[in-house]
């Protein structure tokens, strides 16, 4: 995957050239560049979400005394938000991921990592750049980064996949020292629990096999003449039961990674 792009085109991050990288400082002083409006957006309720790249953390220095955290997001451009960091996070492990968020803690402890800096949200991996107990921490989002590299012990610089063509870096300050060890932890996490969940998934079956096997074989389904009142039935019953399937899937589907969690093979 060297190019995202977006489905619907909807892309607010500017993509002049002075503006593909960014530090804290660049950020207070672009807030209030009369050419940076239009992609600025200010937000008190933000949720992490799939156009999310990066939030920068101003916690002990808020922008303006009120914006806690600074987003860059492909759809809404650069979003000031009251909310820190940690809130932010502890909103997305609340509300999308709170019974698998301790099944992965619980990994990385049997992983004997002493640090829990990873956050793994369905095939998506974000990745704080000090624990998240503490509210001094950067989030990058590992899936749409492409690379990245230390300045020094504790300034590092994440490098995004090309989206509509354009490269932005993000330079973090105040990251952890061992921030190398702890995002190669992450990313064996990473790596553990989506190779044991494919696994109990029997993921390779579909792929190689299912297609051809019985449960796609339609010659032996009998066919009744009871078809078409059994389809206007099922029709029904799944408009009138598909608004509680929404609000239950996203249980359902915790409840199978914890308990895919749970049952990997650590080395």
């Amino acid at each position: 995957m060297t190019n995202y792009k977006k489905t619907d085109d909807i892309m607010n991050l500017p993509t002049d050239k002075e503006h593909l990288y960014w530090t804290k400082d660049k950020i207070v002083r672009e807030i209030d560049n009369p050419e940076m409006q239009k992609h600025i957006t200010y937000m008190k309720n933000y949720e992490i979400n799939k156009n999310t790249l990066c939030v920068y953390n101003f916690f002990e220095d808020p922008i303006k005394g009120k914006y806690f955290s600074c987003i860059f997001d492909v759809a809404l451009g650069i979003v000031f938000s009251t909310q820190s960091s940690a809130a932010l996070v502890e909103s997305l492990i609340r509300k999308g991921i709170y019974p698998s968020y301790f099944a992965q803690k619980e990994a990385s402890r049997r992983l004997d990592f002493n640090h829990f800096n990873s956050i793994i949200v369905g095939y998506g991996l974000y990745f704080t750049t000090r624990g998240t107990t503490t509210r001094r921490f950067h989030l990058l989002a590992l899936h749409h980064m492409k690379d990245y590299h230390m300045l020094d012990s504790t300034v590092s610089v994440f490098t995004t996949l090309a989206i509509n063509g354009f490269k932005y870096e993000f330079e973090l300050d105040d990251c952890h020292q061992q921030l190398p060890t702890l995002l190669n932890h992450g990313l064996y996490l990473y790596k553990s629990v989506h190779d044991s969940l494919l696994d109990h998934l029997h993921a390779h079956t579909h792929h190689e096999r299912l297609k051809s096997s019985l449960v796609n074989n339609e010659d032996h389904l009998i066919q009744h003449h009871k078809d078409i009142n059994f389809v206007a039935t099922l029709s029904d019953v799944i408009e009138q039961t598909f608004s509680a399937w929404l609000s239950r899937v996203n249980y359902e589907l915790n409840i199978c990674m914890d308990w895919a969690f749970l049952n990997i093979k650590f080395l």
